[in-house]
């Protein structure tokens, strides 16, 4: 079923909205000032500041071109997106690749969960991806960048402990940690704890 014409047209003008506004932050501040400036300039609202700098990278991104054609296939395929699709989509670094998920995107009608999935899904790992022989560079004013970053070092890190711990059942107390010196052990469970109150943090954060 699609999307009603007013949902369509009120989308296309909150992404019209967000991307002029990302241009004029980018005039205003820069590309690379920091998250203190965004708040300067927002007068010390943390929620504008985020959004102010969500709307600079997208900005930074999307041409006015790609604007346009993403507003046309909305119309034509009865589908209404806004700001936060955009965002979004802004994470893929190659107008190539926008290009093809926003046609599929919005033709099969994705909902931004969704989009959010098939796009972190082709991004990968930073530190494993690789295009054309060459590591994929972390975007430090990408959030999105940083938490996927931030979970894969999570994940590896509790991966190791679950190996180590399952090492010390199977084996015995040789095995595992048991090498290692007594507050060396200690560190390293109250590092895994923390790590795993982390990861579920960004997980419930991601789930917004």
């Amino acid at each position: 079923m699609n999307d009603s014409t007013k949902a369509i047209e009120q989308g296309l003008k909150r992404m019209r909205f967000a991307w002029d506004e990302g241009h004029r932050i980018l005039e205003t501040v820069g590309l690379r000032a920091s998250y203190r400036d965004m708040m300067t300039v927002s007068g010390g609202n943390a929620s504008k500041a985020e959004q102010m700098r969500k709307y600079r990278a997208m900005a930074n991104r999307i041409t006015e071109t790609e604007l346009g054609t993403i507003g046309k296939l909305c119309i034509q395929h009865g589908k209404a997106w806004g700001p936060t699709h955009l965002v979004t989509l802004s994470r893929l670094t190659r107008s190539a690749d926008r290009k093809a998920i926003v046609k599929t995107a919005i033709r099969e009608r994705w909902g931004h969960a969704e989009l959010k999935r098939q796009i972190r899904r082709m991004l990968g790992p930073v530190s494993n991806e690789r295009h054309r022989g060459r590591k994929r560079m972390l975007d430090v004013n990408d959030q999105e960048q940083i938490l996927d970053q931030i979970r894969g070092l999570c994940t590896s890190w509790l991966r190791l402990a679950g190996q180590l711990q399952q090492k010390k059942l199977e084996e015995n107390r040789k095995a595992g940690l048991m090498p290692l010196p007594i507050d060396l052990q200690t560190q390293f469970l109250s590092a895994t704890k923390r790590i795993d109150q982390l990861l579920k943090r960004i997980e419930q954060y991601n789930s917004r």
